[in-house]
């Protein structure tokens, strides 16, 4: 092997390395799915590849071709569980365990299939299987960037990376003269691509660690939603007040509330509520658009303001969005111990309710707040668990846009 060429795939292993010692290192701290995912990622490729340089040595060419077909499959299948976790294919427990058994038993079946053709055959077929998991995951990548999923961007340039390298280092593995630039962009995209998963992986071990500090605390600890303190709140209130209805300008409150925290508590103790609240609190940043407000009311809900406010149809489109995102299902944590972290026991999908009031100058805030609150409990009992306001005054459920 080349200097170079030894460098460059040095460098590589030199990060799969890495990669497993951050594992080993997530290991330690009771986050077991993490790291079990990182370290079967670090060795799984740094075997595919190993194995298709040539630096692990076989009796013939034939159990030489099975090795590389059963590394490449399960890579393949192991790339695949990544990108739909990463890409929230597997946020419902029992959706997710259908398509992991599924994921995992094609891997099985496409493996033993091999085993049963010649080797050649074999590897061929192993080959193309891995390469269509590959295909599959860009596409699905492409669906949910389309869709605004900040991370299927990620998640593209992993897949993109690892097919780059798997295609580099099958050239490579069929023999011949190959160039030092088909083995160092080999090399690089799978650093690219280890990379990407210790990232995202990261990010995963960063939330469990926080999540771990939040179950331990009450619901009076404002850290637990990462969002502004009760005072605050009145301050952001205040000054959204002050600043725009002087003007004559429309400020839109929107109070969220939800109807099955205590229910929670009862069932599965504080943990599982602060859990509830934080996912909560979360999931409601991402849904509002950058020219919102939001902070803490009360120790079941939220209130969003909106400046300017011209078209109130978009409150209400606004609304369903947050009740949409809050009402998806979750598995809670019943415990802050840091091995039960990732095995939430209480399965939940919030009970939320959303009341929208403009307000104008002859609006108190306070009133504007304790009206919209008391819309928000009123919406649990509509459809779309959205009410505001209609012509007459009374409280009713907002009306959809018609394109929508």
């Amino acid at each position: 092997m080349q200097p170079l060429v030894a460098g460059v795939w040095g460098a590589f292993f030199g990060t799969a390395v890495l990669m497993f010692a951050g594992a080993v290192a997530a290991f330690v701290r009771g986050l077991r799915r993490v790291a079990l995912m990182a370290g079967s990622a670090s060795i799984l490729f740094m075997s595919f590849a190993a194995t298709y340089l040539g630096l692990i040595p076989f009796p013939d060419v034939a159990s030489r071709l099975r090795a590389q077909g059963t590394v490449f499959i399960f890579s393949a299948v192991l790339l695949g569980h990544l990108v739909f976790a990463m890409i929230g294919y597997m946020r419902e427990p029992q959706l997710a365990r259908r398509r992991r058994t599924a994921l995992y038993g094609y891997g099985i079946v496409v493996s033993g299939t091999s085993f049963l053709l010649p080797a050649p055959q074999g590897f061929d077929l192993t080959t193309v299987a891995s390469f269509l998991v590959g295909a599959t995951a860009l596409v699905l990548c492409i669906y949910r960037a389309f869709r605004g999923d900040r991370l299927a961007g990620i998640a593209m340039l992993g897949v993109v990376s690892i097919c780059t390298s798997a295609a580099s280092l099958t050239w490579i593995a069929s023999g011949g003269n190959v160039s030092v630039e088909v083995n160092a962009v080999g090399a690089v995209a799978g650093m690219v691509y280890l990379c990407v998963i210790a990232v995202v992986l990261w990010m995963r071990f960063s939330y469990l660690f926080e999540l771990q500090q939040v179950i331990q605390h009450g619901s009076a600890y404002d850290p637990i939603t990462r969002m502004r303190t009760h005072s605050e709140t009145g301050n952001m209130v205040g000054l959204a007040f002050f600043d725009h209805t002087q003007d004559g300008a429309q400020v839109g409150v929107l109070a969220v509330s939800i109807g099955n925290l205590l229910l929670l508590e009862r069932l599965h103790g504080r943990a599982a509520v602060n859990h509830g609240l934080f996912v909560s609190a979360g999931r409601l940043r991402r849904s509002l658009p950058g020219e919102t407000e939001a902070g803490r009311i009360g120790e079941d809900g939220f209130l969003v303001l909106v400046r300017n406010v011209d078209k109130p149809m978009k409150l209400a489109e606004l609304g369903r969005e947050i009740v949409e995102r809050l009402s998806r299902p979750v598995a809670l944590s019943t415990s802050a111990d840091p091995g039960e972290l990732e095995s939430g026991q209480a399965n939940w999908v919030a009970q939320v309710g959303v009341g929208i009031v403009v307000a104008g100058s002859d609006v108190r805030p306070s009133e504007a707040i304790a009206k919209a609150r008391t819309m928000s409990r009123a919406a649990w009992g509509f459809p779309s668990r959205v009410a505001w306001q209609d012509s007459s005054g009374h409280v009713a459920e907002a009306p959809q846009l018609a394109s929508a």
